[in-house]
């Protein structure tokens, strides 16, 4: 069982981003990487980045470890009608690739940036 604690969950660029990962009940000879992404949800195809790694190599059966990342400048979290980006610490299992995960937000003003939808933004045929 893995477990990844924050110390919060919206940043702004360039600010860091701290945590632990705790786990219990590890299968011996697995490896454990903790990963900074981002990846997107909606229509077409998603897109996966991983942004920054941090190992934990050997580790024993039960244990925790802090990490740090640095919120990178961009892409920025926002949602839209058709697509959104999320941003997400992800601590792996190796070689499985089982993934625990913990979403957060990286964007100006520590505030997802919700774009409009297609009908906030027409305009009327009399305008």
């Amino acid at each position: 069982m893995i477990t990844i604690q924050l110390d919060k969950k919206e940043y702004e660029p360039g600010e860091q981003i701290q945590g632990k990962v705790s786990w219990s009940q590890l299968s011996k000879g697995v490896e454990l990487e903790i990963r900074l992404i981002w990846f997107t949800l909606g229509k077409g195809s998603r897109d996966y980045s991983i942004v920054a790694t941090q190992p934990v190599t050997q580790p024993s059966d039960s244990g925790e470890c802090q990490f740090y990342f640095l919120a990178p400048d961009w892409p920025h979290s926002f949602s839209g009608e058709l697509i959104s980006l999320l941003w997400s610490i992800e601590v792996v299992e190796l070689p499985s690739e089982d993934a625990t995960d913990v979403e957060l937000v990286i964007a100006p003003g520590k505030k997802e940036i919700l774009l409009p939808h297609e009908s906030q933004t027409s305009l009327s045929p009399d305008q």
